[in-house]
């Protein structure tokens, strides 16, 4: 089992003794570099397994079979009318846009049940996907080690893939302010130009330098969140907002979905994101299964010499090789490409605090 691969060395897992070497051991020196630009793309490896009560964080394949669960005796019944079944690259993403477009053109009972089918769908990724910050989660603690750095630097910029709302979570908890592209008013209205602002302390700014204030990340959800919804014609994010009412459910026409509003203007930025000079961008939980997202990241690694990325997936049985051939191959002939095996909890332990830039309203506390 490989648990690293860069074009200078692959680490096995199989060493002994005092040679015994963890994939933390490379990648650490990677994240000490100074960087200008500063890059997580989440993938559902940062919610697994997160949560207080039942409803935790799950992997596509749990979504599934709680899905199939949801349904009950309906799940044969929709796959024998639809045509589904399960096997290699069939999934209930495949379930999910089969029914999208069934419902297109059928009539009567089966129009019906296959409305309901996919309402009944829709309700359990919502349910399952509302999950609340637990004490012990790593995210605030990540949130604040990405904070450290200069103020005049560029911010530090998560995109995650996610529904749920655990990063906004563990930012409120630590006090952290988020450019999210929703207004500061109530409700909180979505223009793409809310990007583009940034805070600063007008007393402590000088000669017409801006003091800008530290505890602030820019925030991308490019697949939709739990907290948006639509309200007389607006995009609007408030805590009275009907859940679901704007997620790219998985299906195979996400790439579709995603030039619409506001899920394009947040894929255009991330793709800009990917071309800016001297940019590290970390993956992970991203099992690089969005052809779209994946596309993005080849290209750059390809069109950007001054991208450097770190992906990071987790698997006890088969490490790193559980990501594509393709990205593997390219860890090996490039030298800015490296891939771990490392969950997302070992990895915001392992992320190097900069103790330099501890600011005096970042205390270290969470």
């Amino acid at each position: 089992m490989k648990i690293f691969i860069s074009a200078k060395q692959e680490l096995n897992s199989e060493y002994d003794g005092e040679d015994k070497k963890c994939a933390s051991d490379l990648y650490v020196p990677v994240l000490k570099r100074p960087y200008k630009n500063i890059v997580l793309l989440s993938g559902s490896g940062t919610s697994y397994g997160f949560g207080v009560g039942e409803v935790k964080g799950m992997t596509l394949w749990h979504l599934q079979e709680s899905l199939k669960s949801d349904l009950k005796e309906d799940y044969e019944k929709l796959c024998k009318l639809v045509r589904f079944e399960e096997g290699p690259g069939e999934n209930y993403e495949t379930l999910i846009n089969r029914v999208s477009s069934m419902i297109s053109f059928v009539e009567g009972a089966d129009l019906q049940f296959l409305e309901d089918c996919l309402s009944k769908i829709k309700e359990s990724i919502t349910r399952l996907c509302t999950l609340i910050l637990r004490e012990d989660a790593p995210h605030p603690e990540f949130l604040r080690r990405l904070t450290q750095r200069r103020s005049d630097e560029p911010l530090g910029v998560i995109v995650t893939l996610n529904y749920d709302t655990l990063f906004e979570q563990a930012a409120s908890r630590i006090g952290l302010s988020l450019i999210d592209g929703f207004s500061y008013t109530s409700p909180r209205i979505f223009n793409p130009s809310y990007f583009d602002i940034d805070f600063i302390n007008r007393e402590k700014s000088k000669s017409g330098h801006p003091v800008y204030l530290n505890k602030v990340l820019q925030l991308l959800k490019p697949h939709g969140s739990l907290s948006w919804s639509k309200a007389n014609g607006r995009i609007v994010m408030e805590p009275n907002s009907q859940p679901g009412d704007l997620m790219i459910y998985p299906s195979s026409n996400k790439f579709e979905s995603s030039y619409e509003s506001p899920y394009f203007e947040m894929m255009s930025r991330f793709q800009a994101l990917l071309q800016r000079d001297d940019t590290l961008l970390i993956t992970s939980g991203f099992s690089f299964g969005d052809s779209h997202i994946a596309r993005y990241i080849y290209n750059a690694l390809e069109t950007n010499n001054q991208l450097v990325a770190l992906c990071m997936t987790y698997n006890p049985d088969t490490g790193v090789e559980s990501f594509p051939e393709k990205l593997t191959i390219k860890a090996r002939q490039l030298g800015n490409l490296y891939l771990a095996n490392e969950a997302f909890a070992d990895f915001c332990k392992n992320y190097p605090s900069n103790d330099s830039y501890i600011h005096p309203d970042q205390d270290g506390s969470i």
